[in-house]
């Protein structure tokens, strides 16, 4: 059944709204002034009694409503176990269940109180990607997971498993792709996947809309329907609202400011909208006198105009009172509370000559950042900073490893490159892998320390390979070489050589 909506576009553009910011808007956690063990946070949910969930790619964190911590890091129990986090949602309970990929997959159950009390692992089967991009639990305690490219599980309330993919009967999926998954107050479950929008009840049957796009993410917290972001055929980004099963209401109409997508969004009471990209941006709906709604105002913040600092927000919720809950790539977490944001309005640019229509579709046609290029003599693509051709290549910033090892020193430099991959989903490209220079020919050593240089470079590009495809980028867009200590491209400065090249085989 396919089910006919009425959509609406986010318009992204450079707005009237100024910030009056103050150091008071955002409090930072990080792994100096807290006890947060990692500063790259990979999800992050508040549950019911405000206490903050926080997941990284090493320990699953919780920051408590009193200001106490529980890190889960405990030797010689059951915190061994939860560690590489990827998801997490609540249970009626207030259980939390977080995804987890730390050798193999499972979804983990801990208590209100911080107690792992099981672990589910996954039911194997090969060649499928079964990390967990999103969890949602039902009224009748059922988990329903996002993975990667397996299509969606389902963790019974009695521990069993089922399982819905695009080969399964009566099944409307058209991607085993799932990017996001949410279960509305009426327990319609939404499911959000790389080629479109589909909902269910109970697994039996399955509804699929005019949706043919990749969904970013379905939102169902805060809110008293679902709400659903999605890329249109002509990549701008979607915004939309169920307020009753199976009808489509507008949210918003316009507001964003910059054409590029976000990463995670957050609804409180029904009204208040948060997303979390580059920058960090919020809106209030408001009502005239006369019952009527107000066009939303926009405030965004990021590092040029307020004391967010971080190159990128990965995740966002909202606490009972209203309070924003922030990941990041590269500084921890923030918290944010609107209550005391100041807005103060300034002169939009001068225009003359165009119509508000007119403005808005010039700025739609601005490409995102990191996104494919249309040129006149050759497309490119941007690379960081850098525009690259096909067959062109460049060494790639911030990817760096252990000394004589393939063990990543950190996450940033590959995060970007995921988020590059993810942005351009037609580019496919060669990862190269280089080490110091080889020996002269005639050394004693040439042929054992070459041998090893060849090795290790081979061994780092399949850990940045393995990263990406843990986080549901396709393995066949990426081809691997290695080449050891054979081609410095400066004799003298070893930490130069020691590089990941990327070339672009097809945009």
């Amino acid at each position: 059944m396919t089910l006919l909506l009425r959509v609406f576009s986010f318009f992204w553009f450079f707005g009237a709204l100024a910030l009056t910011c103050s150091a008071q808007h955002f409090r930072n956690f990080n792994t100096t002034n807290s006890k947060l063990p990692e500063s790259r946070v990979t999800c992050i949910a508040v549950d019911v009694s405000d206490n903050v969930w926080v997941g990284t790619e090493n320990y699953l964190t919780c920051y408590r409503s009193d200001s106490t911590w529980r890190i889960f890091n405990e030797a010689n129990s059951m915190d061994t176990i939860v560690r590489n986090i990827s998801a997490i949602d609540f249970d009626k309970q207030g259980n939390a269940w977080v995804g987890s990929y730390y050798r193999g997959y499972s979804i983990l159950c801990i208590s209100p109180q911080g107690k792992v009390l099981q672990q589910y692992r996954f039911p194997i089967f090969k060649n499928k990607n079964l990390y967990v991009k999103d969890i949602a639990v039902d009224a009748e305690n059922r988990k329903w997971i996002a993975t990667a490219d397996a299509g969606v599980y389902v963790l019974e309330a009695n521990g069993d498993w089922s399982a819905y993919d695009i080969t399964t009967t009566n099944y409307s999926l058209s991607s085993n792709q799932i990017t996001s998954i949410g279960v509305d107050v009426s327990g319609n479950v939404w499911v959000g996947t790389k080629e479109g929008l589909f909902s269910t009840i109970d697994g039996s049957k399955w509804y699929n809309y005019n949706v043919y796009t990749e969904v970013v993410k379905i939102l169902t917290r805060g809110t008293p329907s679902a709400c659903a972001s999605y890329i249109d055929e002509k990549g701008r980004l979607e915004f939309s609202c169920f307020y009753k099963f199976k009808e489509l209401t507008e949210l918003a109409s316009k507001g964003i400011r910059r054409a590029e997508r976000f990463n995670d969004a957050a609804i409180y009471q029904g009204k208040a909208t948060w997303i979390a990209s580059s920058y960090i941006g919020g809106y209030e709906k408001k009502e005239t006198k006369k019952g009527q709604e107000k066009e939303p105002d926009w405030v965004f913040y990021d590092k040029n105009n307020s004391d967010f600092k971080s190159a990128e927000a990965t995740c966002i919720d909202i606490d009972s009172k209203g309070k924003v809950w922030i990941g990041t790539v590269d500084q921890g977490f923030y918290s944010l509370d609107p209550k005391i944001i100041k807005k103060t309005t300034i002169p939009e640019k001068n225009i003359t000559g165009v119509s508000e229509e007119a403005v808005v579709s010039a700025v739609l046609d601005v490409p995102k950042q990191d996104t494919v290029k249309v040129v006149k003599k050759e497309p490119t693509v941007t690379i960081g900073e850098t525009a690259v051709a096909k067959g062109e290549s460049v060494s790639l910033a911030n990817i760096l490893f252990e000394n004589k090892s393939y063990k990543l020193l950190d996450t940033v430099g590959v995060y970007s490159l995921y988020q590059f991959m993810k942005a351009n989903p037609k580019v496919k490209i060669e990862l190269a892998g280089h080490t110091d220079k080889d020996p002269e020919t005639t050394s004693p050593d040439y042929d054992r320390i070459s041998k090893l240089h060849l090795k290790l470079s081979g061994d780092r590009v399949r850990e940045v390979v393995s990263f990406l495809v843990k986080r549901g980028i396709d393995k066949g867009r990426i081809t691997i070489r290695a080449f050891g200590g054979t081609r410095p491209i400066d004799p003298n400065d070893a930490e130069k050589n020691r590089r990941v090249e990327l070339k672009i085989l097809e945009l």
